[in-house]
């Protein structure tokens, strides 16, 4: 009986250690956080050219590591979800820097102030060197609708309305009454 019982104990302390030994269901709750807040995010974002947009395409992106870490389960190992965790923070960075910054105003800044100066020394009138009548107040138009564009309208408006500045000027100059053929 000595031997049976020692046996008992044996194998129960077996048992023991062995539960001890068996992983349990892997722990979600922060990469169900992490999925959320990043599911939350893709859906409020906007994709196009506009500062403050994101790139196109970044969406599909994000939403492919908002997927892949979304077919984990209690199942997988703690260690691969906790790597989940980090890829999708990695995606989420990412995605947060994929927005579409300001537009460059340089040129369009260069094309307003030359057109105005431009406009500032013309005189109107019908003799040589002058501009023709009512001309200045067009070029004037132009380049106030131009003054109107800020950094925050996508760089197309920016570059089309540089295109439409210069044409106003070329217009302008075209206005330049040349020297008089009087023989």
């Amino acid at each position: 009986q000595l031997i049976v019982d020692a046996a008992v104990v044996t194998l129960n302390n077996a048992v023991t250690d062995f539960q001890a030994t068996v992983i349990g269901p892997s722990d979600l709750s922060t990469l169900s956080t992490a999925i959320a807040s990043a599911q939350t995010l893709h859906d409020g974002a906007v994709e196009g050219t506009v500062p403050g947009n994101h790139v196109i395409g970044s969406k599909a992106i994000y939403q492919t590591a908002i997927n892949n870490a979304s077919l984990l389960t209690v199942s997988d190992d703690q260690t691969d979800i906790d790597t989940a965790v980090i890829t999708l923070a990695s995606a989420t960075t990412a995605f947060n820097a994929s927005l579409v910054g300001a537009s460059d105003l340089t040129a369009l800044s260069a094309a307003i102030t030359s057109a105005q100066s431009l406009h500032d020394g013309a005189t109107e009138g019908t003799s040589p060197g002058e501009y023709a009548v009512g001309s200045k107040a067009t070029l004037q138009t132009a380049i106030n609708t131009a003054s109107l564009i800020t950094s925050s309208e996508a760089q197309s408006i920016v570059d089309a309305t540089v295109i439409n500045l210069n044409a106003a000027i070329a217009t302008f100059n075209a206005g330049l009454v040349g020297p008089s053929d009087l023989s």
